[in-house]
């Protein structure tokens, strides 16, 4: 999902998830919050205006 960056699975499966699965999941979040960011950053560098980039995962 675009919106939560969960995928299909983590979503399909979240309310039967233990509570130490769902901390696995919000910090696998993290790090794909941290990825997008960084490749929104490397595009702004290189001169691609950031606007374009915003929907880009």
């Amino acid at each position: 999902c675009k919106g939560c960056l969960r995928s299909r699975e983590e979503r399909l499966y979240w309310l039967q998830m233990t509570d130490s699965q769902k901390h696995q999941v919000m910090h696998l979040l993290s790090l794909r919050k941290a990825k997008i960011r960084n490749r929104k950053m490397e595009k702004t560098e290189t001169g691609e205006h950031p606007v374009q980039n915003l929907l880009d995962f």
